[in-house]
């Protein structure tokens, strides 16, 4: 799901290069997302977790070059390190760099401080002077937004705050609020998407102030919200108040939204799932399974490996 939000909005690349290391993109005049897809000549495919391209509309750069980019940006959601990264990240950058005719850059995202240190390791390539330093951000370095302002310009680094910052004593609650106003510019599909993913990722007593949040007031995608945990079985313990129901229903429905985002996870990834593979992951409800197949299946190559 982090990688998703790289998708929906570009420029949080920027925003993170910018804020985190000081790093100022060349002149561009809009940014999309591009194929990750990064295959060598065995063929082996490899699939980068997110692509992001800032383009010129400067004919001159693009007649001088044989390309609109000006920069790519490789995102990797990174858990857990893998000594594997050392090999197949400076592919993902040699081969965009040749595709795309423009400089590329490897930012790294990873919500643990100690696998966070172990993915800045420096990458020696053999040529001399030639060393991919990751750039990678963890949670010491994302900031704690707590302006509902700041949060509608940017949801999707709120998004990021909230799951980093949202458990904090001290600040907690108001960067969820400030996520939560800040929904309010959003498409509703959208903030449903990004509040489930909050939700999924927060434990107990801040995902339960969220909650409140979210199935109260009249703003559309509160109430957008509320309808749809109706109808995935959330609300009725919500709304009635009982303990049971309230229980029932939050594992009826986080256990099918974990199941949703196992499968887009191996999707995004180009990871082919079976029908059958896809009918046990469905049927799942235990959460504490699902969730260990989601960590899996933002690294995992194949459904045997999701399953091992």
């Amino acid at each position: 799901m982090t990688a998703e939000l790289f998708r929906n909005r570009p420029e949080l690349a920027r925003e993170l290069l910018e804020g985190t290391f000081g790093i100022e993109l060349p002149e561009y005049d809009k940014a999309r997302t591009d194929a990750g897809d990064c295959t060598d000549f065995a063929p082996v495919p490899y699939r980068a977790d997110a692509v992001v391209v800032f383009l010129s509309a400067d004919i001159l750069h693009k007649e001088r070059f044989g390309s609109d980019v000006v920069m790519t940006v490789v995102v990797e959601v990174q858990r857990k390190y893998k000594d594997s990264k050392a090999w197949t990240w400076p592919l993902y950058l040699a081969t965009l760099r040749a595709r795309n005719k423009s400089p590329v850059m490897l930012l790294v995202i990873c919500p643990d401080e100690k696998e966070a240190r172990k993915c800045r390791q420096e990458i020696y390539l053999g040529h001399p002077g030639w060393v991919l330093c990751p750039l990678v951000v963890s949670p010491a370095s994302i900031p704690t937004i707590t302006d509902s302002d700041v949060a509608a310009q940017s949801p999707e680094l709120a998004v990021l705050s909230a799951v980093t910052h949202g458990a904090d004593p001290a600040k907690g609650k108001d960067i969820l609020r400030a996520m939560h106003d800040g929904f309010a510019a959003l498409d509703p599909d959208k903030a449903y998407l990004y509040a489930d993913y909050v939700l999924r990722m927060l434990p107990a007593a801040p995902r339960a102030y969220l909650e409140e949040l979210l199935t109260t007031g009249t703003a559309k995608y509160r109430s957008d919200y509320a309808l749809r945990c109706k109808a995935e079985g959330r609300a009725e313990g919500l709304a009635e108040g009982r303990a049971e129901g309230r229980a029932e229903g939050l594992v009826e429905g986080r256990a099918e939204g974990y199941a949703m985002a196992v499968l887009d996870a191996l999707s995004q990834r180009g990871v082919a799932v079976p029908q059958e593979a896809a009918e046990r992951i469905q049927r799942c409800t235990d959460l504490a399974q699902l969730k260990e197949w989601h960590g899996r299946a933002l690294t995992a190559e194949s459904v045997d490996e999701l399953f091992a």
